[in-house]
């Protein structure tokens, strides 16, 4: 009777052990070892070439520069001390590029840096193959130029320095630029911010302002002029609830402060709320009593319709500056109010000269009108 032999689907390993013979183990070390050899010749390689490649950036750079390497990319930061433009990164530049692919080719690529005018830093790529068809001739000067992309970059100090000299020319709107270009390189810059809403605002960009306010008051020691900018604008916009919202959290911040109280004064006022704007202008009298004191007391009585009142009292009152046309204006009113209307006349004269845009309210009162 044949027997009918089954082969086994046995893995290769048991088979192995089923013979009684093992791995050949040292075969494997020696493989390891090769192998640990290998790697280790690499790096002695590469440390070699890289000690080359920064001894002869360093000689090429001056003693003064840095080479250093970063994410396995080099970057040579020429002598700090010394101020480049950018024509002279260009010339340096086309000197690289003619010269170091034949000194060192193992150089494959690096970031170049400068220090520019103003705290700007100026960067430049070198790529050897690039430069090497530039040293060839097989690309043109200019293409060269565009493959090193020179760019000058701004930093903190940079913007720092711009917006210091933009702020004292009043240029608004290229300061708002430039502190918004600082604000992304230091976010919790507070001094930033607030120079912000306030350029934002001079420029009557009361809505952008106030949402500058709104982050502003989240940075330490910057919430009481935060408060008190939002009053003013929501005022601006007619927002008399937000406005004396803020007011009154800006007054919690300093609670002497009379200048805030007369104006949450005046926002009450607009609301209507008489009681509520006398109570904080008598407030602010404990504090300080000037020229505006009496000018929104004024204002209170006339609202009251005590017109001779009123006028008697903002008559007492003289401002220089840019007050003045507004008071003026007030004046004119309540000389109107009590019908003296040769006493409206001489002051209207007089607002023309000082504010030809605010005597233009008047173009509804015929009387003057016609002056």
């Amino acid at each position: 009777m044949k027997i009918k032999l089954l082969l086994l689907n046995i893995p290769l390993f048991c088979l192995f052990l089923a013979c009684g013979s093992e791995p050949n183990k040292s075969s494997d070390l020696k493989i390891k070892q090769t192998q640990k050899n290998i790697s280790s010749k690499k790096n002695v390689q590469n440390d070699l070439r890289e000690e080359k490649i920064q001894l002869v950036l360093q000689e090429t750079l001056g003693a003064k520069s840095q080479v250093k390497k970063i994410d396995d990319k080099f970057v040579a930061i020429i002598d700090p001390q010394i101020l480049w433009q950018e024509d002279d990164l260009v010339h340096f530049m086309i000197q690289l590029g003619q010269k170091m692919p034949g000194k060192l080719p193992e150089l494959k690529s690096m970031l170049i840096e400068t220090s520019g005018l103003n705290k700007t830093i100026l960067k430049a790529r070198y790529n050897y193959f690039d430069a090497k068809q530039f040293a060839e001739g097989a690309i043109s000067k200019p293409e060269w130029m565009r493959r090193t992309q020179i760019s000058v970059e701004e930093t903190i100090e940079s913007l720092t320095l711009k917006i210091r000299t933009l702020k004292a020319s009043n240029n608004l709107p290229e300061m708002i630029t430039a502190l918004n270009q600082l604000i992304s390189l230091d976010a919790s810059n507070g001094k930033a911010w607030a120079l912000l809403g306030n350029a934002l605002r001079d420029l009557h960009k009361t809505t952008e302002a106030i949402e500058v306010y709104k982050k502003l008051v989240n940075q330490s020691g910057f919430e009481f002029f935060a408060f008190w900018n939002m009053g003013y604008c929501f005022d601006q916009l007619g927002l008399l609830g937000d406005s004396e919202q803020a007011y009154v959290k800006s007054i919690e911040l300093d609670p002497s402060n009379a200048i805030l109280m007369r104006q949450l004064a005046i926002v009450y006022l607009k609301e209507n709320k008489v009681p509520e704007a006398l109570d904080w202008l008598r407030k602010s009298k404990f504090y300080e009593i000037n020229t505006e004191t009496y000018w929104i007391e004024a204002l209170i009585l006339r609202h009251e319709k005590k017109f001779k009142e009123a006028r008697d009292l903002l008559s007492k009152i003289n401002m220089e500056g840019v007050l003045q046309a507004s008071l003026l204006f007030n004046k004119i009113l309540m000389d109107l109010d009590v019908k003296d209307f040769e006493a409206a006349k001489k002051k209207f004269a007089e607002l023309k000269n000082l504010s030809p845009e605010l005597a233009q309210e008047f173009s509804v009162v015929s009387l003057l009108s016609n002056l």
